[in-house]
């Protein structure tokens, strides 16, 4: 149950509880009518801590991760990850159309990981919108994602452009979705 998973502190010094997990995510996203983006690791660590690349071993991992996760949210009850789904109650595919590509990464050791799982997504699932968080002659994205200044009034902007609603931070005060969801700045696209 959500109420027994243990907190961890995480990288940016605070403590999360996970009391919204992958399976809660997609049936919030579903229930609220949006379409769902899935935030995937791509191969190293934030820059602006002093980048940690991971080695070919750690890549693989992460690429079959990311497709795992995929089938999860779009496998046929037939899949192994899909079966998985089922057993939790969804029988049905869920609506994630977006996948990002990393997080607040950038450079050419970004560029090289994001083209590699990228291939590899799309092989699989056609379907999916790729997002990248850098510009880039090298990559080929369907969605570009760049952080700017963020005031509410940048935020707003940025949901109304790309128009998919994310939790990067899980535990997310109701507070604060409950104002989210009164502005009707998301869109199921």
């Amino acid at each position: 149950p959500v109420w027994e998973r243990p907190s961890h502190c995480l990288l940016w010094h605070y403590r999360t509880t996970n009391g919204l997990g992958f399976h809660e995510y997609l049936q919030l996203c579903e229930d609220l009518k949006l379409s769902a983006l899935y935030v995937c690791n791509c191969g190293m660590t934030c820059q602006g801590r002093g980048p940690y690349y991971f080695n070919e071993a750690q890549m693989q991992f992460a690429i079959n991760d990311t497709l795992n996760a995929l089938e999860y949210a779009l496998g046929s009850s037939q899949t192994h990850w899909g079966s998985l789904r089922a057993k939790m109650g969804h029988p049905e595919p869920f609506s994630l159309k977006y996948l990002e590509i990393g997080n607040e990464n950038s450079g050419p050791e970004y560029e090289a990981c994001f083209n590699r799982i990228r291939e590899a997504v799309l092989e699989r699932y056609p379907q999916i919108i790729i997002v990248s968080n850098t510009r880039s002659e090298t990559i080929k994205t369907d969605i570009m994602k760049v952080y700017r200044d963020r005031s509410s009034e940048a935020e707003k902007s940025c949901f109304k452009e790309i128009g998919f609603f994310s939790i990067q931070k899980l535990d997310i005060s109701i507070q604060v979705l409950v104002r989210f969801l009164k502005s009707g700045l998301y869109l199921d696209t």
